[in-house]
């Protein structure tokens, strides 16, 4: 998931805006504002999507680790010189993994012990 959150939607949305409508360069780097903008708000508005189809569930603690990690990890995109396809799910996936995922299964409990 973190890969897919940070190379497939962010880092993707960051290249296309920044390369077409990029203006402003981040000191000492060649990539622009604009791209980090576009990765990050693409970035939170997925895990919005996630959240609304509770594949992640909405906590105040998934809330601050999650906007933390995805700002972390468009900062580490706007300047890291390596390959940022490998190193930004890595910077991601620690964020995720400390994500609250009991809420999932208390509803899921609470609905099967309804049913009952």
């Amino acid at each position: 998931l973190s890969g897919v959150i940070v190379v497939g939607i962010g880092d993707s949305a960051a290249s296309i805006i920044g390369s077409k409508v990029g203006v402003n360069k981040w000191p000492g780097s060649k990539r622009t504002l604009e791209g980090s903008l576009a990765g990050l708000l693409t970035q939170f508005f997925f895990v919005i999507w996630l959240w609304a189809f509770d594949i992640i569930p909405y906590t105040r603690r998934n809330l601050i680790l999650i906007s933390t990690a995805i700002t972390f990890s468009s900062q580490m995109e706007a300047f890291s010189r390596d390959i940022d396809n490998l190193t930004l799910p890595i910077c991601l996936f620690p964020f995720l993994y400390m994500c609250d995922t009991t809420t999932i299964t208390t509803a899921t409990n609470l609905s099967l012990t309804a049913n009952k």
